[in-house]
């Protein structure tokens, strides 16, 4: 038989400022990143920076040490919230190890909360779960966070469907309540 799964739990701001409280400062934006666009930890450290059609993205591909997305839905254009361009760009280019910052992570996370379900990851989570709630369809999410196509999609969805415009996934990102520090 299969062992019980279970799945990652949403992390609410209060826990994410307690957790913020025992990084330096400099380790506060890959959380604040993947709280505000739902990427994972290794698309956070290894997406280069480009500009498409006036927009500051993360541009999640496959490079000489990075072997891209999770899957082919994984590679992607996912647009830098208008309130974090500014740092992103500061400091994201200077960024190399994200097991390191893994392992800063999680031994803050252990000085606020024991708790299996509850990661770094979680904030992929709580992202999806916003956004969800301000009215976004899953498959708008979906693409936006990289994940495949539900398999009960459309003949027309799962041939024609090409991928939704950097506007509306700039317009997801920007409807997400901001985090808020406590």
């Amino acid at each position: 038989g299969k062992k019980e799964v279970k799945s990652y739990k949403m992390m609410d701001d209060d826990l994410l400022s307690e957790i913020l409280s025992h990084l330096k400062e400099d380790d506060h934006l890959p959380p604040l990143i993947a709280r505000a666009t739902g990427m994972r930890l290794s698309e956070v450290f290894n997406a280069s920076l480009e500009i498409h059609d006036g927009i500051y993205c993360f541009s999640i591909k496959p490079n000489g040490e990075y072997r891209g997305g999770k899957t082919d839905a994984g590679n992607r254009l996912v647009p830098i919230p208008l309130k974090l361009v500014d740092d992103v760009l500061a400091h994201q280019p200077t960024w190399t190890n994200n097991a390191a910052f893994s392992k800063r992570f999680g031994k803050a996370k252990a000085k606020v909360i024991n708790c299996r379900q509850t990661s770094f990851h979680s904030l992929r989570v709580s992202f999806i779960t916003y956004a969800q709630r301000q009215g976004y369809t899953e498959q708008n999410v979906a693409w936006l966070v990289g994940h495949e196509s539900g398999k009960g999609d459309a003949m027309t969805g799962q041939l024609y469907f090409k991928g939704y415009t950097l506007q509306l996934m700039q317009e997801i990102i920007e409807s997400v309540p901001p985090y808020v520090s406590h």
